[in-house]
């Protein structure tokens, strides 16, 4: 978790690579969840066009359901999004409670 161009990509894909964990990133996630590739550019503004409240509540779903798939499966996995409102983190615990497992954020 963190601010936006702060390395959390950097640093969250190279902890997976490590450990060989499954990774989503909620930028790519985002992207796919609107029908574009994952490496595609977006110019919209805060809060419009893939990036409305509306959307990022999807893509936090889409993460917190991939991580729901890899906890039951017992493996560990990598979420990538910056977790800045309490209320997304505090989902986030309520999931890895649900799956039995232990959540870290790195900040």
């Amino acid at each position: 978790m963190g601010l936006i161009a702060s390395g959390k990509s950097t640093l969250a894909r190279a902890w997976a690579d490590t450990f060989s964990l499954p990774y989503y990133n909620s930028d790519a996630v985002r992207k796919e969840l609107a029908g574009f590739s994952a490496s595609s550019r977006q110019g919209e503004s805060f809060h419009q066009g893939i990036y409305t409240p509306e959307m990022t509540r999807k893509t936090y779903d889409a993460l917190l359901d991939h991580a729901k798939q890899e906890l039951t499966a017992g493996r560990s996995v990598v979420l990538d999004a910056s977790y800045s409102t309490r209320s997304e983190r505090d989902l986030a615990w309520q999931c890895t409670t649900e799956c039995g497992s232990r959540l870290f954020f790195i900040l």
